[in-house]
């Protein structure tokens, strides 16, 4: 009886370890869709006053006219946003944040295949020790409706 539960267990795990577990592309050119790239602090250490947060946003599919960026409980903006290209050239926008929602409205439509750093600047916590996720929204020229783009994960460290 136990060689055969043995027997069994064994072909389970020959059978399962021969198919490998996901089949994946690395070309994220092909999205459909815009999407949150990587996050950063600038300085990463905790309760920093006037750190920078960073991440990126990759314009996927259709134009994009308009981010909204939800300010995660505990964090102030102080010194504004700023919005570059994968150039480093600065994107004309106006940028305003009313509660804790940053709205920023492009002069001109952001094009596909464009990559953005959104950069928040003067960035101030009230917590300690934390994982900061900004929810990023998008709209496109010919909706009215705001597209969830996905979730930025800034990570802060201790002293």
């Amino acid at each position: 009886m136990k060689k055969s539960i043995y027997a069994g267990a064994a072909f389970f795990l020959i059978v399962t370890s021969s198919f490998p577990s996901a089949w994946g592309s690395e070309n994220k050119d092909n999205f459909k869709a815009s999407y949150i790239g990587n996050g950063v602090a600038f300085p990463s250490t905790v309760g920093f006053p006037g750190a920078t947060h960073e991440f990126q946003v990759h314009v996927q599919g259709q134009s994009l006219s308009e981010l909204a960026i939800d300010l995660p409980d505990g964090v102030s903006i102080n010194k504004g946003i700023e919005i570059q290209n994968q150039s480093g050239k600065k994107i004309d926008a106006q940028v305003s944040v009313n509660n804790q929602t940053a709205t920023v409205i492009f002069s001109q439509s952001v094009e596909p295949q464009t990559t953005l750093l959104v950069k928040l600047q003067g960035v101030n916590t009230s917590f300690r020790n934390h994982v900061w996720l900004y929810r990023v929204y998008g709209k496109m020229p010919n909706l009215t409706a705001q597209i969830p783009l996905g979730t930025a994960r800034i990570q802060t460290y201790g002293r």
